[in-house]
Order: structure tokens, then C-alpha cells, then sequence
């Protein structure tokens, strides 16, 4: 008996049809006019001629004559039989995990997918769905791991795995070879759809797994295709409709199986790609694949430029990499780290180089949450083409040729279409791990040997050490300037001083010598060891009350400024997202990112959250304790640091912050310094305290 399935109403505005694309820069930050860089640029508009709107679609759900597959034999499909051969055969393996269960994310993809009335008769459109405890698709079953055909509006069951498990990489090897036996082509691709967490901690999250294998790591992704049909005949390409899997390790283990990646440098909101691509495809089976891989990223990030700053801020990135010219990116990768291996030699030498890494854009970045320490590769030989003039050079060159096309949101600064790991702000986090951690599971990754090697002996300087506030082993003190607070630092630590980030502190409770945070900015200028920061004794606020903000992007072209605050949404833990721009100069909420991925993986979670009126909110400030001398002994045993939380705020009818005045408790204005020591460790601290209350 078939069922139906229709989206409800909820979901209507996130499968509005585009209406245009706004014109994007994709060069990096390193030579905006480079003509080699990854992209046009260009405005394209996709009218949806023929299309339905998703939210219209019915999907029914039946089973054709459906076969067993089996791991152990994961090329012998008894009962099946090929279907005629036809242009195209698209493989999509959707691991629902709780994008499908909390969202139904899966589900709209697959209504997208139906509503693109792409040809049939020239695309074999195979899904494989598993990895959630429920579908909102109601026939698809949880407990089972399936293969679907897609015709029109119907999915059609056509083999089953029982309750195989899509961390499992003989899996992946059994979909594919059953894909490609029957339904043989000219042509095959593979869409990977979940959860990312870059080249550290793989693609993927099986919630019917134990939480020790729930996920794919990249080197399994590689063995998968190593023994599946992909190793005989390339696929067009493999896409990621997932994180921050744009990385060049993933690129370098896929470039046997494939022609192309698609993949985000940065975390993709959940709602991911519209699928309605699907038309040109089908429309375009003899012509160039990147005809269709441009509309994939266009759409996307499209997507996310239209709806940012009203229903969220959407940070798109996506880019389409020929993987037949990785090897000279990752050549030009590893000279660069085997030269910059000599700054060990020099302090001097490794604080100029950590300058530079410590302003590269950074994906992936949860703030005092966590960081996936993935850097964008244009911008990282941007910053490090002083030192390293040739190999910068090159690394630039080979990443502007690989990436053919890349498109990036209006929020999102020096995005050039890859990017590699770097520890680097994870290595403070202890909730994420230190570098061992890490380090262990990136060499099974990378086979990038001088920048391994650079980066095993770069981790031996990172100290996963939080500033004691309370330990002053510094003589630069904060004091009031014109405009704002500014430091100066002895000869002797500016030397070895890396950044510098402004902090304003309020007193936790009247007395208290515990103090929270609410502003961390990046925006200091530095000079001849002066700091300098701006101060109007205005901080952003919401519903009256102060928040702690803290700087995540600032793109300098388009004037977006986008800024996170931590908090509770309804009980779930978040990073409340501010966009800044010349509609809302003090800022304004559009939307949270849910901190944490599914419960016992390390990927990044995709899930960005609308808040509305009604929705509670409560944000969380982090609190240092800060003790005048003489009273170490009165905190003996407390802890140095620690997170508290605001009153809950039922949200209103408006999501705008509003600049307030600072009220008349004490407030802290000082400056967190990133250094590297004389044991080349890098660690941070405060400079001396400035005490101001208002009169």
C-alpha cells in the first residue's frame, strides 16, 4: 500500500524558490584581481521554469522488488537485475542522523529532489537513508538501512541493508557497486549528505552507532571507494552536502574516484543545497558536469545571501574542485612547511609566523565553545608571503588553479574555495581536546609530509592553558585614552606578543571579585607595542539586558560584521548569531547555531535555529575571578573561571540589539595577548586591569 508524505507549512519559507543571485566575490584576500582566481563572480538567476514548489510535493513510498544486500559480499546482488542503461546514475547516501529527526532536513532534500522534474528517462536518481531514529517520511524505516529510486514522486524501495550502519564504510562500498551494477551509465556521481567535521574528524553520524563508531573518518572514506566501482570508473564528482569538508586532505584522498569535489570551507546551515539543480542535470547529460556543479553552488549560497540578516545569518561557502590538480596544491602546501620548519630556530622568526597564521580566516569557529581550526589556503599564503615570498607564491597559484569555481556570502571574508587543518584556537579548548589528540588522527589523514611534519612541531608549542587573570606576571597596564583604552607592552614581551583582543569585564554581583565577560573584540590597532581600542561606554544589549559578544567575522568590503553570543535557546545550547551591516548598525539577532553535534561525535553541527517571538533565551557569560592583592588566599580552592548564566528572556516582537550605556557597577577594560614565551610555548594573558565606574 503507498503512503504520502507531504511537508508542512512550517517549512514552506526554507523551499522558497530563488529568486536571483547576488553577485559575489570569490577572490581571496590576497590579489582581488588575480585572473586565475576561483570564480566569476557573475549575478545568475534561476527562474525554476517547470519545477514545483516543494512544499506542493506528496511523496508516496513503495517497494519495487526488493533484494538483500550483504557486506560480505558487497558486489554480489542476488535477484537484482540492471535496468536499461541510461546517461547519468546520481548516488546520494543520506545519513539522516538528527537533521532528519529534529528537522526533517533529509526529507525536504528528498521533496526538492521530486519537485526539480528532472528527466528520468535520462538520470538514475539512488538513494541510500539510514543513521536516524526517525524519519518524518514515515515509510522510510528507521530501523532499516534502504536503497530508493526516485521516480517522479515516488520513492521506490529497491534493496535493503536490515540494520546495517552507515559509519560502516562496507556500506558505502556495497551501495555504490549495487548503484552502479544496476543502474549502469555513462556517467556516475556520489553526494555525501550529513553532518562534517573537516579532515580531523570525518564525514558523518550514524545515531544507531555506538558513539566509538558513528562516524566516517576521511582514510575510511577512502577505503570505501578503494573497493567500490569508483576505483575502476571515476564519478563526475563527489559532493559533500555537509561541513567543512573543503579541505585539501579530503580533496587529495578522492582524487583517485573522482573529477571533482563540492564541498564548504565553512559550516552549512541545515537546510544545505537545493537539489532542484537536479533539472539541469538531467537536461545536460552530454555536456560539461560544471554546467551543473555551478548551479549546485550558486543556488547554495544564493540561497543563503537572500535569507541572511532576516531569518538567519547563513556564512555560505561552497566551492567546486578539479581534483585532477590537488597534487600541486598539496605540494606547494608541504615545501611551505618544510620551509617554515626553520623559524624554530628564532623566536623572532616563529612570532612573525604566528602572526600571520593568527590572522588567517579561520573556519569552523564556535568561539569559547570550541574551533575545528580549519584555515581557507588563499588567505594563509596571503599572510605568509613576506616570510615565505616563493612558496607562498606557488601555494596561491596551484590553489587559484585547482578551485574552478567557488562562491561565498556577503558575511564571509577571504574565502578562496580550500582549506587545510591548522591547530591553532582548539588547543585552548579543552572541551575539543589538545593537539595529541588531534595529531594522531590528522597523520592518518594527511599525506602532506611537510606540512605534517611542520604541524607535529608546531603542536609542541601550543599550551592548552586558559589566562589567570589573578596571576599579573605582566607590566603592561590598561589605561584610559581618547576614544577608548589602550596598553603598552615592554620592549621585551611586545617581541614576543602574536595578537592582541580588547575585553571588557563586568562585576558578577555587587563585592564580587568574580567578573563576566561581555565584549571581546578583535578590532585593535597595534603600533610599536601601543594597543589601542575604541570605547564609547556603549555595549550592545538586548530587551535591556547586557550580553557577551564576541567578534567572529568582519568582512571590510561589503561592511558586514557578524558576531556570536553564547547562550540557551529554549533549553539547547547555542551561539546566538549578530549581523551588523548598514540596515542594522547596532546589530541584530538572525538566528543561533546549535553548539554541539550529535551526542558523541566531534563534527560540527549544522543545525542553525530561527529564533521567535515567544522563545526563550537565556545567555551564558564567562566569568573570571579577578582578586585584589592579598585576597589569593580568600579564593583558595575556587575555580579561576567559570560559565554563568543570565535570567531567561521570553523574546519579543523585535530581534534588533540596542547600544546601552554601562550602568554604574565596576567594570574591567584590558587587553588578552597571545604570545610566545622563551620555551616557545604559546599561551595568553591579560594585561593589567583598568577599573571604571560610572559616576
Amino acid at each position: 500500500m503507498e503512503k504520502s508524505f507531504k511537508m508542512g507549512k512550517f517549512f514552506r519559507i526554507l523551499c522558497v524558490v530563488m529568486l536571483f543571485v547576488m553577485s559575489l566575490s570569490v577572490a581571496g584576500c590576497f590579489d582581488d584581481d588575480e585572473p586565475g582566481s576561483s570564480g566569476s563572480g557573475s549575478s545568475t538567476s534561476y527562474n525554476n521554469k517547470g519545477m514545483k514548489d516543494p512544499d506542493d510535493i506528496k511523496i508516496k513510498v513503495k517497494d519495487g522488488k526488493v533484494v538483500t544486500l550483504n557486506n560480505n559480499t558487497p558486489r554480489n546482488f542476488h535477484g537484482a537485475k540492471p535496468v536499461a542503461k541510461k546517461p547519468f546514475t546520481l548516488m546520494v547516501y543520506i545519513c539522516g542522523t538528527d537533521l532528519e529527526g529534529e528537522g526533517a532536513a533529509a526529507s525536504r532534500d528528498i521533496m526538492e529532489m521530486a519537485a526539480s522534474n528532472f528527466k528520468g528517462e535520462n538520470l538514475n536518481l539512488v538513494i541510500l537513508t539510514g543513521g536516524t531514529k526517525k524519519w518524518a517520511i514515515k515509510d522510510i524505516g528507521r530501523n532499516s538501512c534502504n536503497v530508493y529510486t526516485l521516480e517522479g514522486e515516488t520513492l521506490v524501495r529497491q534493496a535493503t541493508f536490515g540494520r546495517q550502519l552507515l559509519s560502516d564504510p562496507k556500506t558505502l562500498t556495497t551501495f555504490i557497486n549495487y548503484a552502479a551494477a544496476m543502474y549502469p551509465s555513462d556517467k556516475y556521481a556520489l553526494v555525501l549528505w550529513d553532518h562534517g567535521g573537516g579532515p580531523v574528524w570525518g564525514y558523518g553520524v550514524d545515531e544507531l552507532a555506538k558513539k566509538e563508531k558513528n562516524c566516517l573518518f576521511v582514510p575510511e572514506l577512502n577505503a570505501a571507494l578503494a573497493n567500490s566501482a569508483l576505483a575502476q570508473k571515476k564519478a563526475e564528482f563527489i559532493g559533500f552536502d555537509a561541513c567543512l569538508m573543503a579541505t585539501v586532505e579530503t580533496a587529495q584522498q578522492l582524487q583517485q574516484y573522482a573529477r571533482y569535489m563540492v564541498a564548504s570551507e565553512e559550516m552549512e546551515p541545515a537546510f544545505g543545497w537545493d537539489w532542484r539543480w537536479l533539472k539541469t542535470l538531467s537536461e545536460n547529460t552530454d555536456k560539461d558536469i560544471l554546467i551543473s556543479l555551478k548551479e549546485i553552488v550558486d543556488r547554495f549560497v544564493g540561497y543563503c545571501e537572500d535569507n541572511s540578516g532576516w531569518l538567519g545569518d547563513y556564512s555560505g561557502t561552497l566551492s567546486v574542485t578539479n581534483l585532477s590538480k590537488i597534487n600541486p596544491v598539496a605540494a606547494a602546501l608541504s615545501e611551505l612547511g618544510t620551509e617554515a620548519n626553520g623559524i624554530f630556530t628564532s623566536r623572532k622568526k616563529a612570532v612573525a609566523f604566528e602572526k600571520g597564521r593568527a590572522k588567517t580566516k579561520s573556519f569552523g569557529d564556535l568561539g569559547d565553545d570550541g574551533n575545528f581550526d580549519v584555515v581557507d589556503l588563499g588567505d594563509y599564503a596571503e599572510h605568509l608571503h613576506a616570510a615565505f615570498p616563493n612558496q607562498a607564491e606557488s601555494l596561491r597559484k596551484a590553489v587559484a588553479d585547482a578551485v574552478v569555481y567557488a562562491k561565498h556570502s556577503s558575511s564571509v571574508s577571504c574565502a578562496t574555495g580550500l582549506t587545510t587543518y591548522f591547530p591553532y584556537n582548539a588547543s585552548f579548548n579543552e572541551a575539543q581536546g589538545t593537539w595529541p589528540v588531534y595529531a594522531s588522527l590528522y597523520k592518518n589523514v594527511s599525506a602532506i609530509a611537510g606540512h605534517t611534519t611542520f604541524l607535529t612541531r608546531f603542536g609542541q608549542c601550543l599550551v592548552p592553558t586558559d589566562p589567570v587573570p589573578r596571576q599579573h606576571k605582566k607590566r603592561a597596564g590598561t589605561k584610559a585614552a581618547k576614544g577608548g583604552v589602550e596598553a603598552i607592552l615592554p620592549a621585551e614581551d611586545e617581541a614576543q606578543a602574536i595578537e592582541a583582543r580588547f575585553v571588557l569585564w563586568r562585576e558578577l554581583e555587587p563585592g564580587s571579585d568574580y567578573f563576566v565577560r561581555l565584549l571581546l573584540d578583535k578590532d585593535v590597532e597595534s603600533k610599536d607595542g601601543k594597543y589601542s581600542a575604541k570605547f564609547d561606554g556603549k555595549l550592545m544589549s538586548f530587551q535591556d539586558e547586557f550580553i557577551y559578544v564576541r567578534e567572529k567575522d568582519r568582512n571590510d568590503k561589503t561592511g558586514v560584521v557578524i558576531y556570536d553570543s553564547p547562550a540557551y535557546l529554549n533549553g539547547v545550547k547555542v551561539r546566538v548569531q549578530i549581523r551588523k551591516d548598514a540596515k542594522n548598525k547596532d546589530g541584530k539577532i538572525v538566528g543561533a547555531l546549535r553548539v554541539n553535534g550529535p551526542e558523541g561525535s566531534k563534527v560540527a553541527s549544522k543545525d542553525t535555529m530561527q529564533i521567535k517571538k515567544g522563545n526563550k533565551l537565556q545567555f551564558r557569560y564567562w566569568a573570571n575571578l579577578w582578586t585584589k592583592p592579598g585576597d589569593e588566599a580568600k579564593y583558595a580552592g575556587k575555580p579561576t573561571h567559570k560559565w554563568v548564566k543570565g535570567k531567561e528572556i521570553t523574546v519579543g516582537d523585535s530581534l534588533t540589539l540596542k547600544k546601552k550605556a554601562v550602568g554604574k557597577e565596576l567594570y574591567l577594560a584590558t587587553f588578552w595577548i597571545t604570545e610566545m614565551n622563551e620555551k616557545m610555548e604559546i599561551s595568553n594573558y591579560y594585561t593589567q586591569k583598568l577599573e571604571m565606574r560610572r559616576k
